[in-house]
């Protein structure tokens, strides 16, 4: 990573993060990084490779904190000592405001949405125990000698409140199953798909550890990516029909495959190509004989090879069918 590149603000980039491969550009990293944070340096591990240890000491207040090379750099707030500049509100106005009008006495005023208060309620005479500030403004009545402490949501300001809908519009516009189809679509979608039985995945019966009488339960799967290809959502020629647990691992199995490079905790731009990938796949699995027979036990089901490889070549059918839609969508 080039030192000028912005650092990955969020926990969840702790780990695309990489080093640079030579040492001069990892200790110009740290140094870059200790100025920042107004830190001196006191010990550095051999090489700075992400899992050692650097210790360091606050300008500030003078302690000494010890961390990993990769947490370090990721992670730009300062030491606990100066606190995470970043999340601490003054709420003291809003603490003094809201004691004024339940009739209570700030006894002792934490710092920020997390410093501990202490409060005393006169008419009950009453004294609580340290609680948040956060907590105390949340809650409708204050403290619980004035009533049930009902908790309202937490308090946000305009910036959270507008990146908050955006997020959760996206979340509803391409990831919510519910969002995808409109009344009635999703379930016209899969009869369609369900009176073409010969795209799906049949199983002969349980396996040895599976309950007799437990019902096997099927899912529709897309092809195509519903996300990267919104007018195949509804098209009968995009589904294929596969058992409840292959149809989940092959989504976490292709995801650990694929996400890399792709900027998304999971992979979501699925092919035709990558569900033939994985049943191949499977046909590497451990399986035993039967009548000279290939019998694949696969998420507790039994599944004949013959029936797999027909399987697979249905969806190479399909993949040339789709082949002409999915090449004008992606002009």
């Amino acid at each position: 990573m080039d030192s000028n590149e912005k650092r990955p603000p969020d926990r969840k980039n702790l780990y695309m993060f990489n080093l640079p491969k030579d040492y001069e550009g990892r200790l110009k990293l740290v140094q870059d990084m200790a100025k920042k944070k107004d830190v001196t340096l006191l010990e550095l591990p051999e090489g700075l490779l992400t899992k050692g240890h650097i210790v360091y000491r606050c300008n500030k207040h003078g302690r000494v904190c010890d961390t990993v090379v990769k947490r370090f750099l990721v992670f730009e707030n300062k030491p606990k000592c100066c606190g995470n500049a970043a999340k601490i509100v003054d709420y003291s106005e809003d603490l003094i405001q809201k004691a004024e009008e339940l009739n209570h006495t700030i006894v002792e005023l934490g710092e920020g949405s997390k410093g501990k208060s202490l409060f005393y309620c006169p008419r009950h005479n009453y004294y609580s125990q340290p609680m948040s500030n956060e907590q105390y403004l949340r809650n409708d009545n204050g403290l619980k000698c004035c009533g049930d402490e009902t908790l309202r949501g937490p308090r946000y300001t305009e910036n959270q409140k507008k990146l908050k809908s955006q997020t959760y519009m996206d979340y509803e516009n391409n990831l919510n199953p519910k969002a995808r189809f409109k009344a009635g679509e999703q379930v016209a979608w899969i009869n369609a798909v369900a009176a073409t039985p010969e795209y799906k995945l049949y199983s002969i019966g349980p396996g040895p550890d599976q309950p007799k009488d437990e019902p096997i339960k099927y899912s529709t799967h897309h092809l195509y990516s519903f996300q990267k290809y919104p007018p195949l959502r509804t098209e009968p020629l995009n589904g294929f029909v596969i058992e409840d647990s292959i149809h989940k691992s092959f989504h976490g199995t292709m995801s650990k495959l694929k996400r890399e490079g792709s900027g998304h905790k999971f992979y979501h731009d699925y092919t035709c190509e990558d569900l033939v990938e994985y049943l191949t796949s499977l046909l590497k699995r451990p399986y035993t004989l039967v009548n000279n027979e290939k019998i694949y036990c696969l998420f507790g089901w039994l599944y004949k090879e013959a029936e797999i490889k027909r399987a697979i070549s249905c969806l190479n059918k399909r993949c040339i069918q789709l082949a002409p839609l999915v090449k004008k969508l992606n002009k």
